[in-house]
């Protein structure tokens, strides 16, 4: 399943992320998965490029995020500073 998400910055982490909506997050759970609907594992791929596992984290206000490395930024060329 595709969506799409902007990139945004935790400025108390120190991070940049991709948010996640609670629409998005239940589309992908299913009535089998323990544990919470904001913390789910993923294979995510970023503008068809580069692909990795990754957990979201529960942000609040019913989102989550998934961290997005500065590696991977490079890698995409984003730049975001």
């Amino acid at each position: 399943m595709k969506f799409k998400s902007k990139i945004g910055h935790l400025a108390k982490l120190k991070m940049h992320n991709v948010t996640v909506t609670d629409e998005i997050l239940k589309s992908f759970w299913t009535k089998d998965d323990i544990g919470s609907l904001y913390n789910q594992r993923f294979h995510i791929t970023l503008d068809d490029q580069i692909t990795w596992q990754d957990d979201s984290i529960s942000l609040g206000n019913n989102t989550a995020y998934i961290a997005l490395s500065k590696a991977r930024m490079k890698e995409l060329k984003i730049d975001l500073e």
